[in-house]
């Protein structure tokens, strides 16, 4: 016989950690599972915007990931070419009644280990890790999952299953649904290397821009851990990723500067979204919805942000204070976000970063240079985070926590 839950959620990322918090807090039912055997560390993610911290302090996590977390509170624009270097403060980008001015560093995995302890101590709550989603039929009612374990196959009856489970989204796969949009032609190459850039002038936060050697390079923590993300040409052999990444350092640590790489991570980079969000009793959230290029930190952002309206209407449909339908609002505003804002203005931070034009180049930086001076055009990268947040949820959400 089948178990049943109230909720599942497949994918043990932040967004499917941040969503089961929200709902557990409510007094649902919440069952986390994951193929992998624990939160995995690879470098991903790793900056969260003032906007997102709110949302982390409306859960309760907010003070614990700053008690960890990187105070960033400026960026530089790096324009190699010229040696010009346009420094932003995030005070100047604050809008009235912003609680938090600056932007906090903390991978996504410390992210998500945060999340877990404080629903380890709540009620009816479950993480099951090297437990993979084999299949999925919805019925009346609920969903029954087919669900490979160290055990064997096993069955879960859930009255609701959030997929969150990243770009190659099982849940997406088994719902029949495409993947539409495009994927970036360069190769992006993530690192984290032990070395004091901060000797060197660089910011906390940094973009290059160059037509060949862009990069955005942040550091991680208090320490010296720096996250730098550059890209390559897609069509080089990625198993020789390792032998070419002193070649790319060249370009922004000086060879009198030691380092020491401690993790690398190659990835192919997409601007693709799901055709809905909703399939009956099913919800996708996070990157199993919509995937974006990192440049400009909007796709965590956006999930997070998933995250926070999807745990408030499905519970207040759960306790009935809200019909279904309400969940549909939740799919078209997340998808309409994602299409008008997110992907656009992910989409125009990479092209800034590479822009191949030098005349371009001039004109956008010094467009740029005047936008930093100006709080009104400085405001615009907060503007952008609470435009993401979407439009008010129905009456009735805020019932339910």
């Amino acid at each position: 016989m089948a178990e049943k839950r109230d909720v599942v959620i497949i994918g043990a990322g932040p967004v499917g950690f941040l969503a089961a918090l929200g709902l557990a807090r409510q007094g649902i039912d919440v069952t986390l599972i994951d193929q992998e055997a624990g939160i995995v560390s690879s470098p991903r993610a790793a900056v969260y915007h003032p906007t997102t911290l709110g949302i982390l302090d409306r859960l309760g996590v907010a003070d614990d990931c700053i008690d960890i977390g990187l105070y960033c509170r400026g960026l530089a624009m790096r324009y190699p070419e010229v040696g010009d270097v346009i420094f932003f403060d995030y005070e100047k980008a604050a809008l009235p009644g912003q609680k938090y001015n600056f932007n906090l560093h903390l991978g996504q995995h410390e992210l998500a280990a945060v999340v877990a302890r404080h629903l380890a101590r709540l009620p009816h709550t479950r993480v099951l890790w090297r437990h993979r989603l084999g299949s999925l039929e919805q019925r009346d009612g609920h969903v029954l999952l087919g669900v490979e374990t160290p055990q064997g196959q096993e069955e879960i009856s859930a009255r609701w299953v959030i997929g969150a489970d990243g770009a190659r989204s099982t849940t997406r796969h088994l719902l029949g649904m495409d993947f539409e949009g495009f994927t970036w032609p360069e190769r992006f190459v993530a690192t984290n290397v032990q070395v004091d850039l901060s000797a060197i002038g660089y910011a906390d936060t940094n973009m290059v821009v160059d037509p060949v050697n862009w990069a955005v390079i942040a550091r991680l923590n208090r320490g010296t851990l720096w996250r730098l993300t550059y890209g390559e040409d897609g069509r080089l052999d990625e198993t020789t990723m390792w032998e070419r990444i002193p070649g790319h350092y060249r370009a922004f640590i000086p060879p009198d500067l030691p380092y020491q790489i401690r993790q690398a991570a190659p990835y192919r980079v997409h601007e693709r979204c799901a055709p809905r969000f909703r399939a009956g009793r099913v919800l996708l959230a996070g990157d199993a919805a919509h995937a974006c290029n990192p440049c400009g930190g909007l796709g965590l952002t956006t999930g997070i942000m998933d995250a926070n309206a999807l745990y408030q209407l499905l519970g207040a449909v759960i306790h009935g204070h809200l019909g279904e339908e309400a969940l549909d609002h939740y799919a078209a505003e997340r998808r309409r976000i994602f299409l008008e804002i997110t992907s656009p203005s992910a989409q125009h931070f990479k092209k800034l970063l590479s822009q191949p034009d030098p005349t371009l180049r001039a004109q956008q930086r010094e467009a740029m240079r005047k936008s930093m001076e100006d709080p009104s055009t400085a405001q615009m990268s907060a503007v952008i985070s609470r435009r993401i947040v979407g439009d008010p949820m129905p009456v009735g959400a805020e019932a339910a926590l």
